[in-house]
């Protein structure tokens, strides 16, 4: 049975989503303010009423143009008979490693599964992101009745950007498979090197910051970072941080 959401609900299950953010956010702030940063991030992260009417507002003309997409039309119409919708917050097994990266929606269209994934924040574009898509095909063929070849899966990304949806048609192969696994393989690492610099008590103030400030530049957490604005500023305080946490 196909069941619709009407605006009110949709509009109370945004504002029950965005408080359950916030509250999320005090949290961090709390964390910020014991180890010194809050100063430095307080300000990119005030939000006031005024502010969250508007992301309701935006959010809601989002999700109304979305349902007008011709992919989501298609659906609603029945055109594809065969789909299913996923939860990100289910984890998959791929090469003995751990992944969230489910798609949203997998549709089968003649011969072969279209993986979706819904972007409603539209990041910018990656060198990585078609290698990062991918990674939704070696969590699905993980699952029964999905194909195990990687020529049978077409990766396609629904984003909002400058005011649009847009799709974005990914072709899926078993070199790009082995590129993206290659990838994850290459993060895991590299979160393992961070979790071991956080010492005997797993301490946040000593993750290493970037070395150069360039990358801060292109980093999507650079405005809750103690290193995002300044650099310099950062390492010093990290430094302090560093030496109180080992003088323990």
């Amino acid at each position: 049975m196909n069941v619709e959401w009407s605006q009110l609900y949709t509009e109370r299950k945004i504002r029950e989503n965005l408080s359950e953010k916030m509250f999320r956010q005090q949290k961090i702030m709390s964390i910020h303010e014991i180890v010194g940063t809050k100063n430095a991030i307080e300000r990119n992260l005030e939000l006031n009423n005024l502010d969250m009417e508007y992301l309701i507002k935006n959010a809601l003309k989002r999700i109304n143009d979305f349902w007008k997409t011709d992919f989501v039309q298609a659906l609603v119409n029945r055109f594809h008979k065969q789909w299913m919708v996923f939860e990100r917050k289910e984890y998959g097994s791929a090469n003995g490693i751990d992944l969230y990266c489910s798609p949203d929606i997998a549709v089968k269209i003649q011969n072969h599964w279209h993986l979706v994934r819904i972007d409603m924040q539209g990041r910018k574009d990656s060198c990585f992101e078609e290698l990062e898509a991918m990674a939704m095909v070696s969590w699905i063929m993980e699952k029964k009745m999905f194909p195990r070849l990687a020529n049978r899966f077409v990766i396609r990304i629904i984003s909002w950007r400058n005011g649009f949806w847009n799709q974005q048609r990914i072709t899926s192969s078993q070199q790009k498979l082995t590129q993206s696994n290659q990838l994850i393989k290459s993060d895991v690492k590299q979160m393992k090197m961070v979790l071991s610099k956080l010492g005997e008590h797993n301490s946040m103030n000593l993750i290493p910051l970037a070395k150069k400030s360039s990358t801060c530049r292109k980093c999507a957490l650079r405005e809750s970072c103690p290193g995002g604005s300044n650099l310099f500023s950062g390492e010093m305080q990290q430094t302090i941080l560093e030496l109180a946490e080992y003088s323990r």
